[in-house]
């Protein structure tokens, strides 16, 4: 299964394989490889049932791919059978809340707080507190389970705790669990104040501009997987004004196809400044050449 296959919309057909979008998965992941191998050999693990509980830590800037990652490894777990859980953080805000959503209650019990009848009183399962490594323990059961949540460097103190607290306690048991977080250079710090060392024994993984090789892959690869060329001068500029980064990378390959993928089958560096124009107006590229 290899690392960078293509995605439903890389072929020919005229359809743009670019993803200028946040956080979508690229048509080629360039220089993610160390990050990529790291997950498949950890979802592999898992799948074969053998000793697979891990934590990775993604950090870096933004628009260096550390959410697409997280959709590329969701979309690699399910190929193999592993249950995926995806989050930012921003839905995790209380524990209560990280419970609701990780047990996965019925809608239902969210709207019914209590009922009470003739003296008698209940409240939905979802009103009790169950612990967090309980709750992923029936998961388990079902199959492996891939937790991956972004913007983790916003999780409040006491709730990154007791997911790294769970998680522990789980891979102390060899349960087939991956926590993936993803968060800015920051994350470290913030996973320091949630006072628990087990992210300290993780696997850290940088997220940080690519190399002028892996820029260039970027925007050739997804071109000549569709039949389509681009000059050496015109990639030397593009790579020159993305500065490197995925996200932008991902923006001039939009520009560029607009322009000239639907007719061209080679793009010239005269193609590349008109892309920069268009993308000026559109206040879409923020690199000049």
């Amino acid at each position: 299964m290899g690392l960078n296959r293509p995605l439903g919309n890389s072929g020919g057909g005229g359809l743009c394989p670019f993803t200028s979008g946040f956080g979508e998965i690229p048509p080629y992941f360039a220089g993610r490889g160390t990050q990529q191998r790291a997950a498949v050999k950890c979802l592999d693990a898992m799948r074969a049932g053998g000793r697979s509980g891990r934590c990775i830590v993604l950090r870096g800037p933004r628009g260096n791919g550390k959410t697409a990652m997280l959709g590329w490894t969701a979309r690699e777990a399910r190929e193999r059978g592993v249950q995926v859980l995806q989050y930012a953080a921003a839905e995790l805000e209380t524990k209560e809340q990280l419970m609701k959503r990780v047990a996965g209650r019925p809608r239902w019990t969210e709207r019914v707080a209590e009922i009470s009848w003739s003296g008698l009183r209940w409240k939905p399962r979802a009103q009790v507190e169950d612990a967090l490594d309980d709750i992923l323990v029936r998961r388990l059961r079902r199959a492996p389970l891939a937790l991956l949540i972004d913007e983790a460097h916003t999780l409040e103190p006491s709730v990154g705790r007791l997911i790294l607290n769970a998680v522990r306690k789980l891979v102390r048991s060899d349960a087939a669990i991956l926590l993936m977080l993803a968060g800015t250079p920051i994350l470290a710090d913030r996973l320091a104040e949630m006072e628990s060392t087990f992210w300290e024994r993780s696997e850290v993984l940088p997220f940080n501009l690519l190399s002028t090789q892996d820029a260039s892959d970027a925007i050739r690869i997804p071109f000549e997987s569709a039949g389509r060329t681009i000059s050496a001068d015109a990639l030397a500029g593009v790579v020159s004004a993305s500065n490197g980064y995925p996200y932008f990378l991902q923006s001039w390959g939009t520009l560029l196809w607009s322009d000239v993928g639907q007719s061209a089958v080679h793009v010239t560096e005269g193609d590349v400044r008109r892309a920069q124009s268009e993308g000026t107006r559109q206040n879409k590229v923020r690199f000049t050449i």
